[in-house]
C-alpha cells in the first residue's frame, strides 16, 4: 500500500512540475499556456487509452513476469508508470 502511494505522489510531482515547465516555456515563447496545457491534456489521455488497450491484451498470467532478476515484472511497470496512476485526472 505504502508502494502504491509513493508512485501516486509521484506520478502527481511529475504532472506538477511538467505542467509549471510547460507555463513558463510557452509564457517565454509568446504562446498562449490554455492551449499547450490543451494539447499536453490531448496527449495524456490519448497515453492512457493506449496504456489501457495494452493491459487489456495482455494475459492475465503473465502480469507476473520479469525479463531479469531484479527488474520490475510487467504488472509492477502498469501499476508505477505516472500514466497508469493517474489516467483519471492529468
Amino acid at each position: 500500500m505504502l508502494y502504491h502511494f509513493a508512485a501516486m505522489k509521484n506520478a502527481l510531482v511529475r504532472h506538477a512540475a511538467f505542467l509549471l515547465l510547460a507555463a513558463s516555456l510557452s509564457a517565454a515563447q509568446g504562446q498562449n499556456a490554455s492551449s499547450l496545457k490543451t494539447e499536453y491534456v490531448d496527449d495524456f489521455a490519448e497515453t492512457c487509452k493506449h496504456l489501457d488497450q495494452l493491459s487489456q491484451a495482455v494475459p492475465a498470467n503473465k502480469y507476473a513476469w520479469r525479463p531479469g532478476a531484479g527488474v520490475r515484472s510487467v504488472g509492477e511497470v502498469y501499476v508505477t508508470s505516472p500514466t497508469a496512476t493517474s489516467c483519471s485526472s492529468p
